[in-house]
């Protein structure tokens, strides 16, 4: 019973709350940033509105994506495919300005190259 108490004010790592602290989260969290920053961006670099709309979708999808990739590891391929769409549409799809277009295909490949890193189980790791 002692051992399950805490005294007030007491830190809990992160490791006694269950946060994944596998290597290879910090890409998932990295991936969070960039996919924020996708959707914050949208708002800051003018746009049509279906191109608005893609920026707004993509940004939300690959942050839930990533927070999911924090406990199964094959989501984040569905972060790659999302970020092979970005890329296309920035470039293809949507007759963006420069900066906008630069932006989204930079996010792209971060986000791209983040996907590949995977997370290693809690037994995997280096002792």
């Amino acid at each position: 019973m002692a051992e399950t108490m805490r005294t007030p004010g007491a830190r809990i790592s992160p490791s006694a709350l269950g946060a994944p602290r596998a290597p290879g989260a910090w890409a998932r969290y990295a991936t969070m940033v960039a996919g924020g920053w996708l959707f914050i961006s949208t708002f800051f670099f003018e746009r049509g509105l279906a191109a608005q709309t893609n920026g707004w979708f993509a940004g939300s999808a690959i942050v839930i994506t990533a927070l999911a990739a924090l406990t199964v590891d094959g989501a984040r391929f569905v972060n790659t495919a999302l970020s092979v769409w970005l890329f296309l549409s920035a470039v293809w799809v949507f007759r963006l300005p420069e900066v906008p277009r630069f932006n989204d295909v930079i996010v792209a490949i971060i986000v791209f190259t983040l996907s590949w890193v995977p997370i290693a189980a809690r037994g995997d790791r280096a002792k």
